[in-house]
């Protein structure tokens, strides 16, 4: 059968068009998994800018072109109208190409992105927890095998009242190989996640305490804590279920005092796993909490990361110690354990609390290192009058911290109320400690040098000790 040219535009135009309308209800009524739903969109592009071309842009452009010419010339003219046709199809087969083009690279690039997927055992990629919900919900109601919870406290998007009824919904429970981690809060890693997710002020109020109280840690802020709240509320729902009657809970919790990596949902032959991160995005500025906004990957078992993944979770339930008993007795006993833990780690909280109140901006150049060893010794004072040096007298002072150009001091042995004040200077008295003190090697550099104050800016305080921060000077510019 010979058609002719323009039965030929028609038939592409019009078949184009079908087979993108199938494919749209295709989209529209059959449940597609990624990356199936990406390729059929791609298809559906397609083929919609091939009909549109065929039927429309062509044959109406050729038309009104050839139609305003002849109304505008006389019929002498039908060859130039012809040319401005020939001229306007190039046009449109140009814009045809360029689409065909852009079409053509955004399919190579979910080629490349549907390949990269299946090579790391990809099966489908969740814009975060809640997305993930019914598929994480059901994986684990019908899993016949084995079942891995791992988090913090699985509160938001997934809680964790809601993954035990559905194990409890699951008539292979009693069979399962279950295991679940959550989050000891009474570890560094818990405390200094809770840091992150408290505002500023009360991370000061914690670390140093206020009122008549001061200097002293504020526990009872502490435990206060959204993330304190939420880890006890997963802990009395593990308890609370057990007392009545899911005994698939009794051996199957632990909580782990490492540092929160990631949180995971194993069932069968799926891990559903979304990365931990310190950081949240501008958007979620009126929100303390951190997680719940990563992508959850769900990953096959046939996949390296799928196993990687396994012995993650294996490791870190063979390094954990602490029962659902071990952590009510941790409980009662808290003001002791979290004292005990602020007593060893109070240069790190205290660290991370300054960390926390700045601005975002990197003020020191060198970072500083807490010197825990109560380093004392004998300091020479100088006031610093026009560049000359002049001996005030000899003070004892204690090492709180040091980095590679300056130290923080607090010096004692006052004879009035005169105080060292910003730009006097300090010269260190004997010789560095012996190795191995861990100063040596970081403090052999401030012998011998001039050591300018660079706060505190007043000049008169009853303070004893009195806190100073210094820095070298270079001998070169001051006089001997």
């Amino acid at each position: 059968m010979h058609l002719t040219e323009k039965e030929k535009e028609l038939l592409h135009g019009w078949g184009s068009l079908i087979l993108a309308l199938v494919m749209i209800a295709v989209l529209l009524k059959v449940p597609l998994k990624e990356p199936t739903k990406e390729v059929v969109f791609a298809l559906v592009v397609v083929f919609g800018l091939h009909s549109l071309d065929h039927i429309v842009f062509w044959t109406a452009t050729k038309g009104m072109i050839k139609e305003v010419v002849r109304n505008a010339a006389a019929t002498e003219f039908d060859s130039f109208a012809e040319k401005i046709s020939a001229i306007a199809a190039r046009s449109i087969s140009e814009a045809k190409h360029t689409a065909t083009e852009m079409v053509g690279d955004l399919t190579r690039s979910i080629n490349t992105l549907v390949r990269a997927a299946n090579d790391c055992g990809i099966k489908r990629i969740y814009i975060n927890r809640l997305e993930a919900f019914a598929d994480v919900t059901e994986a684990i109601r019908t899993a016949k095998k084995t079942v891995r919870l791992m988090g913090i406290a699985f509160s938001g998007a997934i809680p964790f009242e809601v993954l035990v009824d559905r194990l409890k919904k699951n008539e292979e429970v009693d069979k399962l190989d279950l295991r679940i981690l959550l989050l000891d809060p009474l570890r560094s890693p818990g405390v200094f996640r809770t840091f992150l997710e408290t505002t500023p002020e009360e991370v000061r109020f914690i670390v140093r305490g206020r009122g008549p109280k001061k200097g002293k840690p504020d526990l009872e802020t502490l435990f206060r804590q959204t993330r304190f709240e939420d880890c006890r509320h997963a802990q009395d729902v593990t308890r609370r279920e057990l007392d009545n009657g899911a005994q698939f809970l009794e051996k199957a919790a632990k909580f782990y005092g490492h540092s929160p990596m990631c949180w995971l949902v194993i069932a069968d032959d799926t891990a559903f796993f979304e990365p931990y991160t310190l950081g949240k995005s501008p958007n979620q500025q009126n929100s303390l909490l951190l997680g719940q906004r990563m992508p959850v990957f769900a990953f096959k078992s046939t996949s390296d990361t799928f196993k990687i993944l396994e012995d993650h979770f294996a490791k870190t339930w063979r390094t954990t110690d602490m029962t659902l008993d071990s952590i009510f007795a941790r409980r009662k006993d808290r003001f002791r354990v979290a004292a005990d833990l602020f007593k060893h780690r109070a240069s790190w909280f205290e660290k991370v609390c300054g960390a926390l109140s700045w601005d975002g901006s990197e003020k020191r150049a060198w970072p500083q290192q807490a010197c825990e060893d109560d380093w004392s010794v004998s300091v020479n004072w100088y006031e610093n009058e026009e560049g000359s040096p002049r001996l005030v007298g000899v003070l004892d002072a204690t090492v709180r911290d040091y980095s590679r150009d300056g130290m923080s001091l607090l010096l004692k042995g006052f004879s009035g109320d005169v105080r060292p004040k910003k730009g006097d200077l300090l010269k260190l008295n004997g010789a560095p400690p012996p190795e191995p003190h861990l100063v040596n090697s970081l403090t052999q550099g401030f012998w011998n040098e001039f050591l300018e104050i660079k706060w505190p800016e007043i000049l008169v305080d009853t303070f004893d000790p009195w806190p100073v921060g210094v820095r070298k000077k270079k001998l070169s510019t001051v006089s001997q």
